[in-house]
């Protein structure tokens, strides 16, 4: 069996990229696949090529559209175009999650405007706050997850209409800010509809302002069965086959959903947690790509 590691061309080659990589090749040849590591520039040339040849391609990036691409070649991904497509777009992921009742970080959607400032949605966005209860301070993200981003508290309005007057050309959303105190900020892996593993995520102070820089994780035992329950349902409903599912609790306790990844690292969590997640994905991979394939010449 064959395989293409698909990876994003702007992520660097240091130390910890190579070893996610090498986790990944060595995971699917110990179950009997072989897989080349390859950057979303170059992977449709290389698809169309041997889409004959490949079993499946693993997506270790978020680009849902080159994912449909690959799809509609009969090849089939993992994760698939869809759960990629919601992943990357928190207010979408916001969206499926509360439509089926999921709990989750109440999200406002500042409307695109092209070349502009968002702060002529200043007013808009005023009453949208109220609406929906919240308060300050309030977290403004880019809507699609990125590999270089940077989250702003905004702690009152002031704050808020400067950072909505320096984000332009940007999709941007406003978020409800939960202070992520000492225990209270989990990641939790989703593999095939059962909850694997999960750890505590280790925060310097209450706010990620930079969420791309490396996050400790350490092992629990906070991780209760009703946030299992949760992180098994949210990746339901995201389709996906496999995913980190990021969950904070508020202060009375109860969990939330921030995030779900799609395409996450695995390095860091089979450390801490003693799980082999990589040759589960690919032995999961493995068993279930024909299964996949059905699926997408059903789409098709």
């Amino acid at each position: 069996m064959h395989t293409l590691i698909v990876y994003n061309v702007a992520r660097k080659h240091t130390r910890e990229w190579e070893r996610q990589i090498n986790v990944f090749i060595r995971s699917f040849r110990r179950v009997g696949v072989t897989s080349y590591a390859i950057n979303n520039s170059e992977a449709l040339a290389y698809c169309r090529k041997l889409k004959d040849y490949l079993d499946f391609v693993f997506m270790w990036d978020k680009d849902n559209e080159l994912a449909e691409t690959i799809e509609r070649m009969g090849v089939p991904t993992f994760n698939n175009s869809y759960s990629l497509g919601v992943s990357r777009d928190r207010f979408l992921t916001h969206r499926v999650l509360t439509s089926l009742h999921l709990p989750t970080t109440k999200k406002i959607k500042i409307p695109y405007l092209a070349g502009q400032s968002n702060l002529p949605y200043f007013e808009r966005l005023k009453e949208e706050i109220e609406i929906n209860k919240m308060s300050y301070p309030l977290v403004v993200k880019n809507r699609q997850i990125g590999i270089n981003e940077t989250f702003y508290l905004a702690k009152n309005e002031a704050f808020l209409k400067k950072i909505l007057n320096a984000k332009t050309n940007e999709e941007i959303i406003v978020e409800e800010f939960v202070p992520l105190s000492e225990g209270k900020f989990f990641k939790l892996f989703v593999l095939g509809g059962k909850y694997i593993c999960g750890a505590e995520r280790v925060v310097d102070g209450n706010f990620i302002m930079h969420p791309n820089v490396k996050c400790a994780l350490r092992k629990t035992r906070l991780i209760t069965p009703r946030m299992q329950k949760i992180a098994i349902k949210a990746t339901k409903a995201i389709e996906a086959d496999f995913a980190a599912i990021d969950i904070v609790l508020d202060a009375y306790g109860n969990p939330l959903v921030l995030e779900i990844n799609a395409a996450m690292r695995t390095n860091l969590l089979e450390e801490v947690c003693g799980v082999h997640i990589g040759k589960k994905i690919a032995r999961y991979c493995k068993n279930n790509y024909f299964i996949q394939k059905r699926l997408i010449r059903h789409r098709r």
